[in-house]
């Protein structure tokens, strides 16, 4: 029997009446499952062209960032005196109800639409060399959270979760600069670390390090 006379005995045995509907039915309920389950595996992970940045070893800039800030609140002097908790402190609870990894990545993002402005116009002299440091990190971090988010799979419904934590996030700035600019400068400043630790670490197994995978590309 040669080939082409194999390949048609094949396909008239797959396409027999012999062959019960219900046999049909268990070869065909595996491979469907298979074949939807390689497709959830796809859209739930980012896609290839999420090059995000190596994450800084050492978090020493942050630390310092932070604790300057905290130097110049506890002095108690213009204009940090006016600036209480309600204006310090960060809207993160929603991001630990967040499941999703996308709705997670475009929390951070939110986040960093409001961080990375504020770092780059830091009102203090003295601070600018480790918010310089830390924008290293944060602004790359920034853009490629943008890229990664335009090239996501479609989802059906958005995640009314992720939509609160935006809008509180638009509040917070709005309410922190009335007593002064310098207090939503103090809030970014003092919640630096929590940032980089608890809201960007939660995304650290997201992280495709491109220089990684450039190497072995190569």
């Amino acid at each position: 029997m040669d080939s082409r006379t194999k390949i048609f005995s094949l396909h008239r045995w797959n396409c027999s009446p012999t062959l019960g509907t219900g046999a049909r039915k268990w070869l065909l309920g595996p491979l469907a499952l298979v074949v939807l389950l390689q497709v959830a595996r796809v859209q739930s992970r980012p896609t290839g062209s999420c090059p995000f940045p190596q994450i800084p070893e050492h978090s020493s800039a942050f630390r310092q960032l932070r604790n300057q800030y905290e130097d110049e609140r506890f002095k108690g002097s213009e204009p940090w005196k006016n600036c209480t908790r309600f204006h310090l402190r960060f809207p993160q609870g929603k991001m630990h109800h967040l499941r999703n990894k996308w709705d997670r990545m475009e929390a951070v993002e939110a986040e960093l639409a409001l961080v990375v402005p504020v770092l780059q116009n830091i009102s203090e002299p003295a601070f600018s060399k480790q918010a310089s440091k830390v924008l290293e990190f944060l602004h790359p971090l920034w853009e490629a959270l943008g890229t990664c988010i335009r090239h996501k799979p479609p989802h059906g419904k958005k995640s009314s979760l992720l939509q609160q934590f935006k809008e509180e996030t638009q509040q917070f700035k709005a309410r922190s600069v009335q007593p002064s600019p310098k207090c939503l400068e103090a809030a970014v400043g003092l919640n630096i670390v929590r940032l980089l630790e608890e809201d960007i670490g939660q995304l650290r197994h997201l992280f495709r390090h491109h220089s990684r995978a450039t190497t072995r590309r190569g």
